[in-house]
Order: structure tokens, then sequence, then C-alpha cells
């Protein structure tokens, strides 16, 4: 992401102008990451060589830990990184990192680049906050900044919607969201879609969720629903499939509620190109809906003590796995000795070596790449056995 120069119209005034941004050529670079992003700093950073432009980076972290996260990077990279202090300067070779409770911001005075660090309240709940430097990047520096987001969370994705919307033309029509997620597993709480409500109404785009795990939960958490917000149905529509929660697969029974004007265009598309479902499938589905909700219950408390063996398991075994709050699924990260050789070839190396089938994270996407998605579809013993199968053919140092 390039930062855009303000507009002649949007400058400040004569009294308070920085020099023109022309005088100088000198590049910048601002990083912004959220709480996890440590590593993919660390990664960013170690390759960066020692002539690279100066680097200013907000990682959302408590005070203390970000004093001690750039000693260790500053003695690993090539590059100087400091734990940025008000009045440093933005040099080649250099990167700040802003010090947890303070707003760090990037200043000009004439041809010279560097940052202010201040007190002051937390924006979006957060003090570093990415926000604060970004608008300040943008202000000072224009086009010589390039910005870097490695922001993750339900926050960061609500952002890069409203941003969209804002600049990219023509203006997205649809947004399709599925929570809980296939293949991350991640969930969201209500709040989440109470503001996509609010950005489809402010940018008049539509909203298509996808509900096919939301009945597939675990330790209490209860997925919400698109369509409990207020003016949910004013602007979109969920669908729910009863292959998951209520073991139907291969049946293709489900079905969208929400929007009239959307289910009316999905009902005109279904009318040239489908037929009706078997009729004993439907009644099956009547039934299953009627009376087969403690049958529902009773299977995700199935998946849910096979999550248990097989996070426990991997756990034990060195690898880095979440426990999933929903799904049949568990969203690993592949052992840093053997993510360099990407997910595929260790999916197959998983099949060859250990004879274990897992679903590479890079067949979902460039940003699935480095994680491995495990079905928990088999019993609790068969799954021991693939943990001691992958343990055996990867050992990973604990």
């Amino acid at each position: 992401v390039r930062f855009t120069p303000r507009k002649p119209s949007e400058a400040p005034s004569s009294a308070t102008r920085l020099a023109p941004l022309a005088q100088t050529t000198d590049k910048i670079i601002a990083i912004g990451a959220s709480t996890g992003g440590t590593e993919a700093i660390k990664k960013v950073l170690l390759r960066l060589p020692a002539n690279t432009p100066g680097v200013l980076i907000v990682q959302h972290m408590p005070p203390k830990f970000t004093t001690a996260f750039a000693e260790r990077l500053n003695q690993q990279c090539a590059m100087e990184v400091k734990e940025a202090q008000d009045g440093d300067s933005v040099t080649t070779g250099r990167a700040l990192l802003a010090p947890g409770n303070y707003h760090m911001l990037l200043k000009r005075s004439g041809a010279r680049y560097f940052v202010q660090v201040k007190n002051g309240p937390p924006v979006h709940h957060q003090c570093p906050s990415v926000d604060v430097l970004f608008n300040s990047a943008a202000q000072s520096g224009g086009a010589n900044v390039i910005g870097v987001s490695m922001m993750e969370g339900d926050e960061a994705m609500l952002r890069r919607i409203s941003d969209m919307c804002r600049t990219v033309s023509p203006r997205p029509k649809i947004v399709i969201l599925n929570f809980p997620h296939n293949p991350t597993t991640h969930t969201i709480e209500v709040g989440f879609f109470e503001e996509i409500v609010k950005l489809a109404k402010l940018h008049g785009f539509y909203v298509i969720h996808d509900f096919a795990y939301g009945l597939t939960t675990f330790d209490g958490y209860k997925a919400p629903s698109f369509l409990q917000v207020p003016g949910a149905k004013d602007v979109g529509v969920e669908s729910l499939t009863l292959s998951k929660a209520y073991n139907m697969a291969g049946w293709r029974m489900g079905f969208m509620a929400g929007n009239p004007d959307m289910i009316h265009l999905l009902a005109a598309i279904k009318g040239y190109y489908d037929y009706g479902i078997f009729q004993a499938i439907q009644i099956a589905s009547v039934i299953a809906l009627r009376h087969c909700e403690e049958d529902m219950l009773a299977q995700a408390k199935i998946y849910e003590q096979r999550r248990d063996v097989l996070c426990e398991g991997l756990t034990r075994a060195g690898w880095q796995v979440e426990k999933p709050r929903a799904t049949m699924f568990v969203w690993a990260k592949i052992p840093e000795p053997y993510s360099e050789m990407g997910s595929i070839e260790f999916a197959m190396q998983c099949l060859q070596k250990a004879e274990v089938a897992v679903s590479p994270g890079r067949g979902f996407g460039e940003d699935g790449e480095g994680y491995l998605r495990i079905a928990i579809v088999e019993n609790e013993e068969r799954l021991r056995q693939a943990v001691r199968q992958l343990r055996r053919a990867f050992p990973v140092e604990t």
C-alpha cells in the first residue's frame, strides 16, 4: 500500500506547511502489526539488508516487551533495531519500534525525518496505534512512505472492508463471509456482524454469510447468526447446510434466509438449472430440524473430544496449534524445521512418510501457505495413532 499525498485543497496552511516532498526522495517503510505479529516482523527484518530505507514499526505489545523485542531483533538483524525515543532520526539502516503505551508518529523538518513519541488515548483500543503511525506517515511522508499492514483479527478485517469500499472503483457489491471459518476455524462474536451491517448500509453492499459450521461448536461457545443482528435482513442473507451438524453430507440439503429480494434472485437462478430434491431426503431433513437437536449437540461433543486429543497430541509433539472453538477441523502451523518445503510438499511427505492424509493450506489460497487443515473425522484412537506417526516421521525439538 503506497500512501497518496494530500490534494492541494487539503494541504496545511502556509504557516505550518512542510518543505515540498519533491525536495527529498528518502523512502520510509511503515509496518503495522497486531498481537501475534512478532514472528512476521522478525521474518521480514531478518531478510532486510543493512542499507534498507528507514523502517517504523508499530506492534501491539505492552511496555517492557517492546524493549526486549527490539533488543533481541537488534542482535539478529543486519539493520539497527531499537525502541523508539522521542526525536529519533529515521535513517537508512535503522528500524524504530514504537514503545508500549506510547503512540509513534512520523514527523519531518526540511529533508530530515524523525519520530515523535507521545502519550495519548488508545485508538481502536490500541496504544501504540497503527492508525496513528500510518496517518502521520501519509501526512509527513506522502508517496515516499510504503505502508505494510500485518494486522490480524476482526478489527483489521473490518478496516480493510471499509478501506476497500472507500478506495476501490467500482465499489464492491457483495461481501461473502463464513464464520466459523473453513479452513482457519476462526470464530467471531456478534459485535463483528453489527459492524458489518453498519458498513453495508454506509457503503451500499450486500452480505452473504455461510453458516455451515455454526452449529458445531465447543467449550460453551455459541456462534452468532448474522441474521440475529437488527437490520441484517435489510442488507443480506445467511445459508445453512444440514451436511455438517446433522451429519447429512452428500445429500446437498440446506436453506437460505434473509433479504427477500436476494432470496427471490436465488430462486430465479435455481429455477433455470435446478431440480427438486428426492422427497425422502426432504422429509428426513424436516425430522432432523424438528427433533434431532440433542443428537446434534451430542455429535458436537464427540468432535470436541477428538479436537482435544489431536491438539494436545500435536502440542506435545512440538507443533503450534490452537484449539478451535468450532468446526470439524484443526488449523495447524507446519513445524519450523519443515515449513520451508511449503504446505503442498509437506502434505505429500505426511502421506508418504507418516501415512497421514492432511489438506495443505496452500490449497485454500496463498494466505494458507505454512499451515495444514487436519480433519477430526476419525475416532480418538485413530487420531492418537496419526499423531504418533507424524511425530516419528517429523521430529521437532521441544
